[in-house]
C-alpha cells in the first residue's frame, strides 16, 4: 500500500498555497458522518477519526474486541471519494460480514497498532472537501495448532464502518 496518490495531491494543493497563508492552518476541526458497520474476528470494529489543530494532522484510532486468542496488530486506512457501494468482501482472508462501503482511490499504511497520525497540508481549498475513510484492522491471531504452522500467528483481516471526513 502506498501513500503517493494522496501525498501528491495534498504537496500540489499545498505548494498552490500562498506563503503568507501558510503560517496558520486552515482547517479548524472535521466533522465526522458514520455510515455502516465494522467486522473483525473477534466482533465489531470501528474507526474514529478527530482533528490535531496544533499539528495540523488527522488522528486516526481503529478500535475492535481484543482477548488472547488475537489482537490488532496493524492498521491500513483506505481513503477515496466515490459513489457509496456495500461490496461483501471475501472470506477469508476477511472475517465474515466485512464491508467496503466506497471505492476507495489508495490505501496509507500500514500502520503498526491501532493509531496513526497523517499529515494535512496547511491549504485554504482543502475546507469543505469530505473524504471517506474506512480501515483495514490487521489482527494477529494465534493458532491453535501452531506445531504445524510457523510462525504460530497469522493475519486475519478486519473492516471498519465508513467514516465521512468533511475539513472545516
Amino acid at each position: 500500500m502506498t501513500r503517493a496518490p494522496l501525498a501528491v495531491a495534498l504537496v500540489a494543493l499545498s505548494l498552490s498555497t500562498p506563503a503568507f497563508a501558510q503560517s496558520a492552518h486552515p482547517i479548524a476541526g472535521v466533522s465526522t458522518t458514520d455510515f455502516g458497520h465494522g467486522a473483525g474476528p473477534l466482533g465489531p470494529t470501528s474507526l474514529a477519526v478527530g482533528f490535531d489543530a496544533a499539528s495540523g494532522s488527522l488522528q486516526i484510532a481503529v478500535d475492535g474486541p481484543e482477548d488472547g486468542s488475537g489482537s490488532i496488530w496493524q492498521h491500513a486506512l483506505l481513503y477515496g471519494i466515490s459513489p457509496d457501494i456495500e461490496m461483501a468482501l471475501p472470506s477469508p482472508p476477511w472475517t465474515t460480514d466485512a464491508v467496503l462501503y466506497f471505492v476507495p482511490m489508495d490505501a496509507l499504511g500500514p500502520f503498526d497498532g491501532k493509531e496513526s497520525s497523517i499529515p494535512i497540508p496547511p491549504n485554504p481549498a482543502l475546507v469543505g472537501v469530505t473524504l471517506q475513510l474506512q480501515a483495514l484492522p490487521i489482527y494477529a491471531m494465534i493458532v491453535v495448532d501452531s506445531a504445524t504452522i510457523d510462525p504460530p500467528l497469522l493475519p486475519s483481516l478486519g473492516m471498519t464502518q465508513e467514516v465521512r471526513v468533511t475539513f472545516l
